[in-house]
């Protein structure tokens, strides 16, 4: 359903891209708590980058549309 909207409604992308991609962290997360495996510290490793990947994602956009300033 996310990705229907995402392809239909181009405004919504980069709410959409946040999103995900704090979907994903919260993936991460709960499969850590639910599954128990040996070795937390690499998942939550994982974790703790995804919000960079997601808080980069504004930057990229920002290089494919630089601002304008006036000066």
């Amino acid at each position: 359903m996310v990705t229907l909207v995402y392809l239909i409604v181009p405004a919504a992308r980069p709410a959409l891209r946040a999103v995900i991609g704090l979907a994903g962290v919260t993936a991460v997360l709960v499969g850590t708590r639910v599954h128990r495996p040996a070795h937390r510290w690499p998942w939550w490793v994982l974790a703790s980058g995804l919000p960079t990947f997601v808080a980069g994602d504004p930057d990229r956009l920002s290089e494919r549309f630089p601002l304008r300033l006036k000066g």
